[in-house]
């Protein structure tokens, strides 16, 4: 009760008041408040209380873990290792410092090292996972996957539509590979996807070599989970050279693709700045520059990563805020069961037949709302859907918000800075001669779903 009444004084106290507030409590008060705003996905508030109780307690290993993993999340690379290195002084096996290690030491050899010790220690999910990522790293001998040949130039490609109606009024972002054979493999452009998925066939035409059977380690659904490590020595996309690229390949039907012929994630890309233009169907990939377009423009916003999943905070309904995973690859916009809708009409019960993408649970949306979205300056008006997900839960360590698919992707430009942890919703009328705005929101930062017709 103590601490629920100081916290609502907080609210409304200077910033002197509150930092003596803050003083005023016990290293073990201060990570409490801050779990509180990390499971309920309010990282940027939960940082300052676990920073606090470090400073009275430099010692403290969860408040150590839990701020080196949102500073990681926040792509502030160098200060989450610090603080992982710390934990690890402490506590020469823990996972979590472990796992960080892994994923952000400046080098490969440490990453490689945190790894192997990683998958010697954990257990259940955490430990299928860094077994699979500890096989994939040891298939690279040490090469860096996805290494670009020129990456001092810049490239575009077209996107096509995927060959066949998925969803009504909906073409989804396909990039188009020309195989050594001659033969055109099509990959879905995913942004909620690492790395490359494709069916054995795709895969085989690319002259992949096949390792041994391995887990995608970032869905629980099922026959998902089930493939195998090829490796791509060198993969060309049109005049992009891309080697050591380690490749999941299924055996599956090409139904559950899209019809498509797999999925290829936008972090193969993270060299440049990526720009995914819907309104001229192209992909484009810059070269990155000192000057970095999020610092000039009201149209970006600060994103997180969480394993393959890129998060934006988004307001709902203009009231309540809250981390959506974008997935191009998912046609609606989603709402987890239970978020916060009093704000929302309900427009409709019954069963739905929206892709989720692999973002949701496969037990089918049951409930139908109309919303508002606001990510930094773009606006969105339509319907979205509800679902459980538990992957995504999983992975962030919070319950996450929803999902923005592409019913309202498709009506901005997607600029993903990963060097600086930025995202640019950029409207299609800024960027296509003659785009007008929608009769029924004249503002035409506010698209219309078409499931709102």
């Amino acid at each position: 009760m103590h601490l629920a009444i100081s916290l609502l004084f907080l609210l409304f106290s200077g910033s002197l008041l509150a930092q003596d507030l803050l003083d005023s409590y016990t290293s073990a008060q201060l990570e409490k408040l801050g779990e509180a705003r990390y499971r309920a996905g309010q990282l940027d508030l939960a940082l300052p209380y676990y920073e606090k109780s470090l400073e009275k307690e430099p010692s403290r290993l969860s408040s150590l873990l839990n701020a080196g993993k949102i500073r990681e999340s926040g792509f502030q690379a160098e200060q989450a290792v610090a603080l992982f290195r710390r934990a690890l002084v402490i506590d020469p096996k823990n996972p979590e410092a472990l796992a960080g290690l892994s994923r952000s030491a400046p080098s490969l050899e440490e990453r490689h090292s945190a790894l192997r010790e990683l998958a010697s220690v954990a257990t259940g999910a955490q430990g299928r996972v860094a077994r699979a990522q500890l096989q994939v790293l040891d298939a690279l001998s040490g090469r860096p996957a996805f290494q670009v040949a020129d990456p001092a130039r810049p490239y575009s490609f077209q996107l096509e539509d995927a060959g066949r109606d998925v969803h009504p009024d909906m073409t989804f972002p396909v990039l188009r590979i020309v195989a050594p054979n001659g033969e055109k493999i099509s990959l879905l452009v995913g942004t909620a996807h690492e790395g490359i998925w494709m069916l054995k066939r795709a895969a085989r035409a690319l002259g992949a070599r096949f390792l041994f059977p391995t887990p995608y380690p970032w869905l629980d659904q099922g026959d998902l989970l089930a493939g195998d490590l090829a490796i791509i020595d060198t993969l060309e996309i049109g005049d992009l050279t891309l080697r050591n690229c380690p490749v999941f390949a299924r055996p599956a039907s090409r139904s559950f693709m899209y019809g498509v012929d797999g999925v290829i994630g936008i972090d193969v890309f993270k060299d440049f700045l990526i720009d995914i233009d819907n309104a001229a169907a192209e992909l484009r990939l810059t070269p990155f520059s000192d000057a970095n377009p999020a610092v000039v423009s009201k149209d970006f916003v600060a994103m997180r990563r969480h394993g393959p999943f890129l998060l934006a905070p988004v307001h709902l309904d203009a009231e309540y805020t809250g981390h959506f995973v974008l997935n191009s690859i998912a046609s609606d916009v989603f709402l987890q069961d239970g978020e916060p809708t009093k704000h929302a009409k309900e427009v409709s019960r019954g069963v739905t037949h929206p892709l989720s993408g692999w973002t949701c649970s496969a037990s089918i949306p049951q409930r139908v709302f109309e919303v508002k979205l606001a990510a930094a300056a773009a606006r969105w008006a339509g319907r979205a859907t509800s679902c459980k997900m538990a992957d995504l839960n999983r992975a962030a360590g919070f319950r996450v918000s929803g999902v923005l698919g592409y019913s309202f992707l498709r009506g901005f430009s997607l600029v993903i800075d990963y060097r600086h942890g930025q995202i640019g919703f950029v409207p299609q009328a800024a960027r296509v001669p003659g785009a007008r705005p929608s009769k029924q929101h004249p503002d035409e930062r506010w698209p219309v779903s078409p499931l709102s017709r």
